[in-house]
């Protein structure tokens, strides 16, 4: 919403054009926070207030069911189990082109972890993998486990699935299956899609064009635990960049919904069709509370949802401040359509005025134990929302401020300035490094990538405690204004998001200011970029042993099990290949100094370990190393010219000694002597 209380026009175009058309019910609400009770209660119109599966066996009358003998059903749901089996067996084909034994088993595996998380108390299900972050490889690391040091030859690689679900762009793909299956046809149909965006990871654009770092498509800063445990801790910066990263992905889902109503206009079905979008729970950004889990402080925005009812042939909007819960959309649906429903239901039509509006709001969580759930009673309307609306037009301002989800931070004045004409000053004694710097030399404006996430890390002579302001430019202009996070001694990361318009075709000039006060004066000073070592593979020498010189003379001899690590996944998506692993050095109790990467015994790539791996954590029994994962995307034109590639990976530790990691089984890219 905007400064109006209406859609936002300008950030998001088709949900306002929708709205001009449709039924807008400002004040409906969800009925749960997770989706396995939010949307069977959107589908059945019966609230969640006993466990259940999301599976048509706990919930055999839905919208499937009572459409399902005379309509056609297009049902698009990789997230529930609530259309029989005999009613969408040709959508449940629709990944046969995967292995099936593969995806059966992790099928199994993730259904045993979701039905766990529902039915086991908190204290035992706080060991399981994470569900609330994604929706596929829940198992994910815990797949796998790494063998003590001391049995090394024997070490099982960790598998690490999270991010890789999404990598190739499988929510993109699934939208487009749906919107080419909507098609003009005299027979009935119901086309639903249930498609897990904007949740997180968050990583597009409002153009659709991804922007994330390969590290960062699951790494959400500020927040911990999951479950009801998942909450922002005190540092209000990273909730504001999380939200940030949020909106962006916001602003694509409205350009999906412009390409559903295009599509549905086209095919002629537009006047004739009942349209309804909605969302099954909101997400909250207020540091030291719950992101998702309901709490008496985030409840204005986790109950909130959109909800748009376009009738057939209707053609003027409509704003309804009536009192909506989740559980009335499928009476409504019946209602519209003319059918009586064979079951009872705890929704009621929104359209039927003769019932009494209700007079309260009703909410259903699973108790900490998993063994019951408790209902919670809200007033009949959420007003707080809408200082909801006014904290984030105060961080982001509304459409009307075009450069609004960029403009944030600190001194965000700056941003739009040109360098020559804010005053540098020279001498911070900071020294910078970028992530991935390489990317920058090879920007391609039409490309479905964009690095408009730049992040990396500033190091200092001596450790501070404090974080520090830093203004990032791209070719001579401040884009983004940011704030460091302290990692370890005198080393702090840094994150900021640009305009994707802020870069040209080619090689791109980043720069990194220190914006320091003193005495109630801005000073702008200018940073020194970590000079770029490269690396030459030489050997084998004296005892068939390998060494790496760098570029200032160095040698670091290889010594196979100094370091411990794998290579988990390796492969090219998106015009990029992509590697993710792990790395330590466990005799040290260390990180690794570097990640090295050869190719046919080129130097193409060096980086640092900085992803979170709890498993390595657990295996070792070492809190040290927590950030020792690591994930690249190289340039494929590293590769261009080669036939059957060498890929070696190498780990340098912090006294200079390097170790080769270890490859799954069936690389494709190892050594050819």
């Amino acid at each position: 919403m905007n400064e109006d209380r209406e859609i936002d026009p300008i950030r998001y175009p088709n949900f306002a054009a929708l709205a001009r058309n449709a039924n807008w019910f400002r004040n409906a609400t969800t009925v749960s926070d997770y989706t396995h009770m939010a949307c069977p209660a959107i589908l059945s119109g019966i609230y969640p207030d006993k466990p259940r599966l999301p599976t048509a066996a706990d919930y055999p009358h839905n919208i499937f069911t009572l459409l399902g003998g005379s309509y056609d059903l297009i049902v698009d749901d990789p997230n529930t189990q609530l259309c029989p089996e005999r009613l969408c067996g040709k959508w449940a084909e629709r990944g046969k082109h995967e292995n099936l034994k593969e995806r059966i088993s992790s099928l199994l595996l993730d259904l045993s972890v979701a039905y766990l998380h529902i039915v086991l108390p908190s204290d035992l299900s706080a060991g399981l993998p994470v569900v609330t972050r994604s929706w596929k490889g829940f198992m994910g690391d815990d797949m796998l486990k790494p063998e003590k040091h001391a049995e090394q030859k024997s070490l099982t690689p960790l598998k690490q699935d999270f991010w890789l679900n999404y990598v190739t762009g499988e929510r993109p793909r699934q939208f487009v299956r749906f919107i080419k299956s909507i098609d003009y046809s005299e027979q009935p149909t119901l086309c639903y899609l249930h498609i897990v965006i904007p949740h997180e990871p968050w990583r597009y654009l409002p153009t659709g064009k991804e922007y994330t770092q390969p590290a960062e498509y699951k790494r959400i800063r500020g927040l911990s635990g999951f479950g009801h445990g998942e909450t922002w801790n005190s540092d209000e910066w990273a909730v504001v960049q999380a939200y940030q990263r949020y909106l962006l992905q916001v602003g694509f889902v409205d350009r999906l919904l412009g390409a559903i109503i295009d599509r549905i206009r086209a095919v002629g079905l537009y006047d004739r069709s009942l349209i309804v979008v909605t969302a099954d729970h909101g997400i909250s950004f207020r540091p030291d509370d719950k992101r998702r889990p309901i709490t008496k402080t985030n409840y204005q925005d986790i109950m909130p949802i959109p909800l748009l009812i376009k009738v057939p042939n209707q053609h003027e909007g409509v704003i309804s401040d009536r009192n909506i819960e989740s559980i009335d959309i499928l009476p409504t649906v019946a209602d519209i359509l003319g059918i009586s429903l064979p079951w009872a239901v705890d929704g009621q039509s929104v359209f039927n005025l003769s019932i009494s509006e209700r007079t309260k709001k009703f909410f259903f969580r699973s108790t900490k134990d998993k063994k019951d759930v408790e209902r919670l009673v809200f007033k009949a309307s959420i007003d707080e929302k809408y200082d909801t609306v006014d904290q984030m037009i105060a961080l982001f301002g509304s459409g009307v401020k075009p450069d609004g989800l960029f403009k944030i931070g600190p001194h965000n004045n700056l941003v739009g300035q040109h360098v020559s004409e804010i005053g540098v000053v020279e001498g911070s004694g900071i020294m910078v490094e970028l992530d991935q710097a390489r990317l920058y030399e090879h920007v391609a404006p039409d490309a479905p990538f964009v690095p408009a996430q730049i992040t990396g890390c500033i190091m200092m002579a001596q450790p501070i405690e404090t974080t520090m302001n830093l203004a990032v430019s791209v070719n001579g202009i401040i884009r983004a204004v940011t704030r460091t996070y302290r990692v370890e001694g005198s080393i702090h990361e840094w994150s900021a998001i640009v305009p994707e318009l802020s870069f040209r075709p080619g090689k791109n000039d980043i720069e990194v200011f220190h914006l320091a006060q003193d005495t109630g004066r801005l000073h702008i000073k200018g940073t020194r970029r970590k000079s770029a070592v490269t690396y030459f593979l030489s050997g084998p020498g004296a005892q068939n042993a390998e060494t790496i010189i760098t570029s200032e003379g160095k040698s670091i001899p290889v010594i196979p099990g100094a370091l411990v690590g794998f290579v988990d996944r390796a492969g090219i998506s998106n015009d990029r290949v992509k590697f993710s692993g792990w790395a330590a050095d466990i005799k040290n109790s260390e990180l690794p100094e570097a990640i090295l990467i050869f190719v046919s015994e080129k130097f193409v790539y060096s980086g640092r370990t900085c992803t979170g791996r709890p498993d390595v954590v657990k295996a070792y029994g070492d809190a040290t190393l927590q950030r020792s994962g690591f994930v690249y995307a190289l340039l494929l034109e590293d590769f261009k010219g080669i036939n059957n590639p060498e890929v070696r990976v190498f780990a340098v530790s912090k006294k200079g000694i390097a170790s080769e990691l270890h490859y799954l089984q069936g690389y494709k890219w190892g050594r050819k002597s």
